[in-house]
């Protein structure tokens, strides 16, 4: 009877070791696949764990993180530096969770978006114990603003010249115009004033053709 119940004891706990090593599994491969790695910051002690996802976004080998907040302050670009630094106080000062952006700077030189939320955990006796959350890299969506903002800009120019083109003809023709509305004017002066308006509307033509283009 002791044996059995040994024996089923053990295939509980191989099944559960199988079940937690799937669960394991699962969970690492959707951090892969969402570019999502995960960080625990034992403040007491000074020891932050990284996972891999997480030093993979920051351009890091398995184990390349130093281990240290210094270290990861170091791989954050300077021009952000001080403000992740103060989503981090800001993190201790409210108790909590703490979202932002900031970009990192890898060995290589490249320059890559991170999106953090992470929260402050307080131990038994009431004071902060661990600073724990994830990052995201958000280096593609990055890109693609950037793109639609230099788009947006080229169109806004391209309107504004268009709008300057525009009007460049109005003014001879309003002015040849004006010279048709008098009467009494020369067969020469009426003949100019057609042709002011001939080349002026087959300039607006070719304006409004490059507009449909």
């Amino acid at each position: 009877r002791l044996r059995e119940l040994n024996d089923t004891l053990e295939e509980r706990v191989a099944e559960r070791t199988a079940a937690l090593q799937e669960s394991e599994t699962r969970v690492r491969l959707a951090q892969d696949a969402a570019r999502v790695g995960t960080f625990d910051w034992n403040v007491r002690t000074g020891v932050n764990v990284w996972s891999a996802e997480q030093e993979a976004m920051y351009g890091l080998p398995p184990g390349g993180f130093g281990g240290t907040e210094a270290a990861w302050e170091q791989l954050v670009h300077p021009d952000d530096r001080a403000d992740a630094v103060r989503l981090v106080e800001r993190a201790f000062a409210t108790g909590e969770p703490v979202e932002g952006e900031w970009r990192v700077t890898w060995p290589d030189g490249s320059v890559h978006w991170i999106m953090g939320r992470f929260q402050v955990f307080n131990g038994p006796d009431g004071a902060p114990l661990r600073l724990t959350g994830v990052n995201i890299d958000i280096t593609r969506q990055k890109q693609v603003e950037e793109v639609l903002r230099e788009s947006d800009r080229q169109k806004n120019e391209f309107l504004s010249m268009l709008a300057h083109e525009l009007r460049n003809p109005l003014a001879p023709i309003r002015n040849a115009a004006e010279v048709l509305n008098q009467g009494g004017a020369d067969a020469a002066r009426v003949r100019w004033a057609y042709g002011v308006i001939d080349r002026q509307l087959a300039h607006l033509v070719r304006l409004v053709d490059d507009l449909l283009d």
